[in-house]
């Protein structure tokens, strides 16, 4: 609520001029980031709202469907019987540009970070990391910020799918997130097109639709060619996994 201001407006100050409502909206969230850091602010948008139906995130009342169907799957392929198992869940938006972050959301354990580091390791180029870089809690990084998120990807994992396996040695549920554009710009498209849907004119809600597309899909070669390499590569490497003895 303390910066609802920012990612709640119900107004643009300047009509249909978008480059001065850009203007505005920059200037909010540099006011938010200075005043409540760039964490704070991360947690308010990534955590998402379960009380205002309009306000950005929000999460319902129960359950979604896709979430359904997922715990559906589990129990008629009786997955709880299975050895090894990887789930992966891809996502854009954070983190250096066209580089993939591996996350353990709920997950610190240093025995299943070891395993994590074992089975998908770095990819680098000299020096410079290329994929497969591992989440911190450090200010600023990709999966920074996510502490209060309910319902993560390794969560399902351990509450539905494989609640009684063996979590530090044969089952791996991780995110893996491809950076896309400066956070802040992510944060900006997100509350954009949530006040277009809700509040906007018609052109408003396409101008920050393709906005809120492009913060996660950055349509150039260099970008697809890097996400399509890592993504095989994770699987590949899943694969060894789950076939092991």
């Amino acid at each position: 609520m303390d910066i609802d201001f920012m990612i709640n407006p119900q107004w643009m100050p300047f009509g249909t001029s978008l480059a001065l409502n850009d203007l505005w909206g920059h200037a909010k969230s540099a006011y938010a980031v200075v005043r409540f850091g760039i964490t704070n602010v991360k947690r308010a948008l990534v955590a998402g709202n379960y009380f205002r139906s309009s306000g950005l995130g929000f999460g319902g009342f129960k359950r979604s469907k896709s979430v359904d169907l997922m715990i559906q799957i589990a129990k008629e392929h009786q997955l709880k019987n299975a050895k090894n198992i990887i789930l992966l869940d891809h996502h854009t938006g954070l983190g250096p540009s066209g580089t993939d972050t591996l996350a353990l959301l709920g997950q610190n354990d240093v025995g299943f970070n070891d395993l994590i580091n074992e089975t998908f390791p770095l990819e680098m180029d000299g020096d410079i990391i290329v994929g497969g870089d591992k989440a911190s809690d450090t200010a600023g990084s990709a999966m920074s910020g996510y502490e209060f998120t309910i319902g993560t990807t390794d969560h399902y994992c351990r509450t539905w799918m494989h609640p009684e396996g063996n979590h530090l040695k044969d089952i791996l549920c991780l995110t893996q997130e491809f950076g896309t554009v400066p956070v802040i710009q992510v944060g900006k498209a997100q509350i954009e097109e949530n006040f277009a849907h809700h509040h906007g004119t018609a052109e408003q809600k396409r101008v920050y639709g393709e906005r809120l597309k492009g913060v996660f899909y950055v349509e150039t070669q260099e970008w697809m060619r890097n996400v399509a390499h890592r993504g095989v590569t994770l699987w590949m490497q899943a694969f060894k996994f789950i076939q092991k003895d």
